[in-house]
């Protein structure tokens, strides 16, 4: 999969628009995320840690 960063909002609009989770956004999601959610990267290891572990238990 090849990652592509975010740009959707990078350039000054003209007008506000609402928000749509579009194709556009879809492909650019993980990159979205990464970056807006702090410590996003780490939950997503702990809940496959602590998933592993249950599992194991």
């Amino acid at each position: 999969m090849i990652k592509k960063q975010d740009a959707i909002y990078a350039k000054l609009l003209n007008e506000i628009i609402d928000f749509h989770f579009d194709e556009r956004v879809a492909e650019v999601f993980p990159d979205m995320i990464q970056r807006s959610v702090p410590g996003y990267g780490m939950m997503i290891s702990t809940i496959g840690i602590l998933s592993n572990l249950k599992l194991a238990a």
